[in-house]
């Protein structure tokens, strides 16, 4: 069924999202734009740059890539 001209600006945001087919981050939950949000795939779906940086930046935290020791110098 056709969209009409009026029925269409009394769309909200929501609606006008899911008619645009816009994915949603599956962390916070803000529309994808590669060039503005980022896209980035994981095993749980899309999200947002911010999102997946904080998840991997907290995963280092927990498996650290080498022993901490004492810098001397």
């Amino acid at each position: 069924m056709a969209l009409s001209v009026a029925r269409f600006l009394k769309l909200d945001q929501k609606q006008l999202q899911k008619l645009a087919g816009v994915q949603k981050c599956k962390s916070c939950g803000v529309p994808l734009q590669e060039t503005i949000t980022g896209a980035r795939k994981t095993a749980k779906g899309y999200v947002c740059s911010d999102c997946y940086f904080k998840e991997f930046s907290e995963e280092v935290e927990r498996h650290p890539i080498c022993v901490p020791r004492m810098h001397r110098g």
